[in-house]
């Protein structure tokens, strides 16, 4: 199986015992299985977990350009911007259920998926943070209410 884009031979790695991929030599481009790509994105963003800053802006990645065969099947890939966004543009092969990426691709996406990740965090730490607030508030005008309506009973009676 030939690399899309320079057509060097692809060669098996594994990344860890559930990730199988085939990389490129010459150009370092990445073919993933689709169901395997947010566990190879997670193995990549865990050790920068500590050091990524959630607004820091990701530069986009420059697209090759042009539609590339897919290496199994050799039909053409669909191009999408990872996440929703331009950033990345990477190629997928449906029939095959294959991600091609290429080189810096795999990183950037890495960081997209951390940053959401921690955005994400983030927002329901404070939606947290809101209810044990909003409880607190509700519970301490029900006990001013209960306390206001015992004094009024009792004046009133």
């Amino acid at each position: 199986m030939d690399c899309p884009r320079c057509a060097t031979t692809l060669e098996a790695k594994v990344a860890n015992p559930q990730i199988e991929l085939r990389v490129c030599p010459a150009c370092t481009g990445t073919l993933v299985p689709q169901s395997r790509l947010v566990p190879l994105l997670e193995m990549i963003a865990r050790p920068l977990a500590h050091v990524v800053d959630v607004d820091e802006p990701i530069e986009a990645i420059p697209d090759k350009g042009g539609h590339c065969l897919c290496p199994t099947c050799r039909q053409v890939m669909e191009s999408f911007g990872y996440m929703g966004t331009r950033l990345v543009i990477a190629d997928r092969c449906g029939p095959c259920a294959q991600i091609w990426t290429d080189p810096d691709e795999l990183g950037t996406m890495a960081l997209l998926y951390l940053r959401t990740h921690k955005r994400t965090n983030l927002r329901n730490q404070k939606t947290q943070q809101y209810g044990v607030e909003l409880t607190e508030r509700v519970n301490k005008l029900m006990r001013s209410r209960a306390k206001a309506n015992f004094v009024a009973r009792h004046l009133l009676s």
